[in-house]
């Protein structure tokens, strides 16, 4: 109402002991574009904000030149509910769930330390548009660990991604780029993994090259996410 901003943006980012264009933030300038980025029952941001974010992300490793375009939009259901209305038990609370369709080249997966055929259920095209679905159910749920391996880039460097469930959206589209991507959500990786995380021995190990680190206010505040 007031118009103002919270100011958590610069406070997080000047504290952040980076060079300025290591850094990048996702800005939003009133309830009309907040609208048209992110879901109405749900917190986290929609196809359309997520590819904006993703876009920005590529853009800033350098890879403006080849981002991955959509071939369509399609509409997954018309029954979807967030977890924001599912929180305060508004089920009855309902609204469209579109998503981009991508071309993903052939990837090897792994998740908690065990081989799958994919990562999301990008998939579920068209299969039943009244079905109550989640921003998880199609972009993926929260794992300690995730392992994209892009056999097509053998000489490019390998990526690690901190984040929270805002990463699950955008993960598969940045892991194209480099060789492997490796995706670690610390609130879950002990649980699921099964032993502890050990940053430099990860980094030593897997020859990780470059580092990020996605989410919102929580992510950089909560003691879950300190390595």
């Amino acid at each position: 109402d007031t118009k103002e901003k919270t100011g958590l943006r610069p406070y997080i980012l000047d504290g952040i002991n980076l060079p300025e264009t290591n850094k990048g933030y996702y800005e939003l300038n009133g309830y009309e574009q907040y609208a048209e980025d992110f879901y109405r029952t749900d917190h986290h941001w929609n196809h359309s904000g997520s590819y904006k974010g993703y876009k920005d992300i590529a853009t800033m490793f350098g890879y403006s030149g080849e981002l991955n375009v959509p071939t369509k939009t399609v509409l997954i259901s018309n029954k979807s509910v967030g977890m924001s209305a599912k929180s305060m038990r508004f089920d009855s609370y309902t609204e469209n769930f579109y998503a981009y369709s991508f071309e993903f080249p052939q990837m090897n997966y792994l998740i908690n330390e065990k081989v799958k055929d994919d990562y999301g259920n990008y998939s579920i095209y068209g299969t039943n548009c009244n079905k109550k679905i989640y921003y998880g159910d199609y972009y993926g749920m929260d794992e300690g660990e995730i392992v994209f391996t892009n056999n097509n880039h053998t000489d490019r460097d390998n990526l690690l991604v901190f984040g929270c469930s805002y990463k699950n959206a955008i993960v598969k589209l940045l892991s194209t780029h480099f060789y492997n991507t490796h995706v670690i959500d610390l609130r879950y990786y002990e649980y699921k993994v099964g032993k502890t995380f050990d940053f430099e021995d990860y980094i030593a190990k897997n020859n990780i090259d470059k580092i990020l680190f996605v989410g919102q206010f929580s992510f950089y505040s909560s003691s879950d996410f300190q390595i």
